[in-house]
């Protein structure tokens, strides 16, 4: 489960196990012993791929059906939306019309440029 869960992070982000043993030091070798199920890697080393994804530990071990699929790879990103699914409803949807405001301001400025 958890190797499963490190190989879709790392295909999500189009990382090979070379860059993948880059940003963890992690040997290759073991990335794919975890990500087959061979192996189960120590809590230091969960820690270590839960940092260059940028999820937590507990979101390496969670059940898929409780994660949904973002294409988000900038780690800081994707923090702000787990942080921000955990907000009120009205709060998010505060955030949801900011948002709606600053693509739209984009498109026009990317309108007017063109």
């Amino acid at each position: 489960m958890v190797g499963e869960r490190i190989r879709k992070l790392r295909k999500e982000r189009d990382w090979t196990q070379r860059e993948l043993n880059e940003k963890t030091g992690v040997d290759p070798k073991n990335i794919s012993s975890y990500e087959s199920g061979r192996l189960v890697p120590s809590k230091r080393t969960l820690k270590r791929f839960a940092d260059a994804f940028g999820v937590t530990v507990e979101d390496l071990l969670a059940e898929e059906s409780q994660q949904p699929s973002l294409a988000i790879t900038d780690p800081e990103m994707l923090n702000l939306f787990k942080e921000i699914s955990r907000l009120p409803e009205k709060d998010q949807g505060h955030i949801k019309w900011v948002l709606q405001m600053a693509v739209r301001q984009s498109r026009i400025q990317a309108m007017m440029a063109s």
